[in-house]
């Protein structure tokens, strides 16, 4: 009876034994998914102002014990150990292969997070004055487009007005004819609508 109690109190203690092994090799592995990762990155973008793009900013965060390498689109970057640095790029960076050129130690970032900034009004790079022809007037009304971008270099405004189609150089003024009874849904700008508060409607020196 003696040997039977003993054996009855030991079947206890092998399981717990026995669970104490396993939740030793399951503990490890548990604080090592908790572990940060060796570094983060992101990439956000600014809303522009008159006369300036976008600049979209790569963050890179290190968070290992040794410094990490870090290039893009031909920038490169030494992150030191628990480091924190940026390289700022142009607003066509984004579609120009930005997220494909980046390499941390030579190899491709898993995920890159991109924040675009969702600018409720934007300012407009451009004015556009339509004004249409005077009463009683048979002839075409006028379009002044100024394109507000100084320092772009190429960047320019193409219009579109009922058919056809002009450009408008960075810095650059230009005046169309215009058929009257137009309004601003009749316009597009680099194939998009008008930016709101970027058009008005002037008034034609008619004579008495």
């Amino acid at each position: 009876m003696n040997r039977i109690a003993s054996r009855s109190r030991w079947i206890p203690l092998a399981v717990t034994a026995v669970l104490c092994s396993f939740v030793a090799l399951v503990m490890p592995n548990a604080a090592g998914a908790a572990d940060p990762p060796a570094y983060t990155l992101n990439i956000s973008g600014t809303c522009p102002s008159i006369n300036e793009l976008s600049i979209y900013t790569l963050v890179i965060k290190n968070n290992s014990a040794a410094t990490i390498e870090v290039s893009a689109l031909g920038s490169t970057l030494s992150v030191p150990a628990g480091g924190l640095d940026y390289i700022e790029f142009p607003e066509a960076a984004l579609g120009n292969g930005l997220q494909d050129s980046i390499r941390v130690d030579g190899a491709t970032p898993a995920e890159i997070p991109v924040s675009i900034p969702s600018c409720l009004s934007p300012p407009s790079k451009y004015t556009v004055e339509y004004t249409p022809a005077c009463s009683g007037d048979t002839g075409p009304g006028s379009v002044t487009v100024t394109n507000t971008v100084t320092n772009e270099g190429t960047r320019d405004v193409v219009v579109t007005v009922a058919g056809s189609t002009f450009v408008v150089g960075a810095g650059a003024t230009v005046t169309k004819d215009a058929p009257s009874g137009l309004s601003a849904g009749d316009f597009a700008i680099n194939g998009d609508p008008v930016v709101g508060g970027a058009f008005t409607v002037g008034n034609a020196d008619c004579a008495e």
